[in-house]
């Protein structure tokens, strides 16, 4: 089966018998000290907490591994 670029993904993946996964395997968590803004990356920047602020506050983040 061809999987089509638009359309819905757990239909065709339930088509094909494939185990559908659409959850992200994040690796880091960042909040932010002051507003308490979280996101999650993959991936890290050894750099990033010297390089990136906050964009609603202009607080430093504070990494943690998950």
């Amino acid at each position: 089966m061809i999987f089509q670029e638009f359309g819905n993904k757990e239909q065709d993946y339930k088509a094909s018998n494939i185990e559908y996964k659409e959850k992200k395997n994040y690796n880091y968590k960042i909040e932010c000290k002051v507003c308490g803004y979280t996101f999650y990356r993959q991936r890290m920047n050894k750099n990033f907490t010297r390089k990136y602020r906050c964009g609603k506050c202009g607080g430093k983040f504070l990494v943690e591994e998950i």
